[in-house]
């Protein structure tokens, strides 16, 4: 029996792989049996029952959560005589010996110290902060396989703190939730007046949208057209409530940004194609299912101008410097002003979708491996 460990998957990009993951096992002849452990609650839980697979449901609490992490398996290995463990992202339980351990990991700043991730919080935030990342890294060393998501991570973690493991890369792919209902998306009209810029993005400062509240600022100033930014911010968020709003009051951008609110993953394809253009200016990506879902239903990618973030995209985004924010707009506003430059993203963006794995691929390489390493 392998377990699946998905108890860290409570919402996002990870959600969506996940369940993608588990659609496609669906109809598959599997030559093992598997046990998904994940969190009450969660749309996984929720699948995992509609779908009658065994489950080890974890309450939604601290506590319950560091039982499972440091206690739980103990029982798990005996009930279900578990022989290895894997997971899309994170690690295994904190305590869990004597099995084989495949890992995914999408942690891409514990990689790469240079950046400062937590740079935007006080002393006693940011240690705890990187307590957590010291506690993943813990984690991930008891990993034996480690899954990235782009050989760019591959080559980071390869010289540095994974020299000494086993490291494969599969990347990452549509989800198949967004891309079976994005087959006939509508083509973005560049004769319209107002252009409509999607940040799928929960509240995290990490993915900078109040920096990119200046290129909207920016956009509108110098253009004849109009640009809104759509947004999908839990509106009693803390960043929402106190970095979002006061800049946007501060801005005057009342009139150009739409919150929609938390998206469900079944509704993203749909909001997407009210879009013209898909943005993540995050300070650091593992990888991004933004970008995929961008070249998916060919909207512009607008990118941050950085060295991981290029050598996934290649030349299929627009990158810019937020804090170059007038550049920045005035990169966006000529891109929107010509059709055959615009076009010449949007078809870049399809041949990178090209070289990547569909959905179903990408679960054949989990499986593959898991056959290989488990000897499930």
């Amino acid at each position: 029996m392998i377990l699946f460990n998905f108890v860290s998957i409570k919402a996002g990009g990870g959600q969506q792989n996940t369940l993608s993951f588990l659609q496609n096992i669906k109809f598959d002849h599997l030559d093992f049996k598997y046990i998904v452990a994940c969190t009450e609650g969660t749309l996984v839980h929720k699948y995992c029952i509609e779908n009658d697979i065994a489950t080890f449901v974890v309450q939604n609490s601290m506590k319950a959560r560091l039982y499972y992490e440091f206690f739980s398996f103990f029982d798990l290995k005996k009930r279900y005589n578990i022989k290895g463990i894997f997971t899309i992202f994170g690690s295994a339980p904190i305590i869990s010996p004597k099995v084989y351990k495949i890992s995914g990991c999408a942690y891409s700043n514990i990689f790469q110290p240079e950046i400062d991730i937590w740079g935007y919080l006080g002393w006693f935030k940011k240690t705890i902060k990187k307590l957590v990342d010291f506690f993943r890294i813990f984690s991930l060393l008891q990993s034996d396989e480690i899954i990235l998501e782009t050989p760019f991570l591959q080559k980071k973690a390869a010289n540095g703190l994974l020299k000494n493991k086993k490291v494969s890369v599969i990347e990452m792919a549509p989800s198949k939730l967004v891309t079976d209902k994005l087959k006939n998306a509508s083509s973005v009209d560049l004769n319209n007046d107002v252009y409509t810029l999607l940040y799928l993005s929960g509240p995290q400062p990490n993915k900078r949208v109040d920096k990119f509240l200046d290129v909207i600022y920016f956009l509108n100033k110098q253009s004849d057209k109009k640009f809104i930014l759509k947004i999908t911010m839990p509106e009693n968020s803390v960043y929402f409530i106190d970095v979002l709003l006061p800049k946007i009051k501060e801005l005057s951008l009342q009139d150009y940004i739409r919150n929609i609110g938390t998206i469900a993953p079944q509704d993203v394809s749909s909001v997407i194609q009210t879009a013209d253009a898909i943005v993540n200016v995050a300070l650091i990506e593992s990888f991004s299912n933004n970008w995929v879902e961008a070249w998916a239903s060919r909207r512009l990618l607008i990118s941050t101008d950085a060295d991981w973030s290029k050598a996934s995209c290649k030349n299929a985004a627009l990158y810019i410097d937020v804090f170059e924010a007038e550049a920045a707009a005035e990169l966006i506003k000529n891109t929107f002003s010509n059709q055959i430059v615009f076009n010449e993203y949007l078809d870049n963006g399809s041949k990178r979708l090209e070289e990547m794995p569909t959905s179903k691929e990408r679960t054949q390489q989990y499986l593959y491996l898991l056959n290989n390493s488990l000897g499930a």
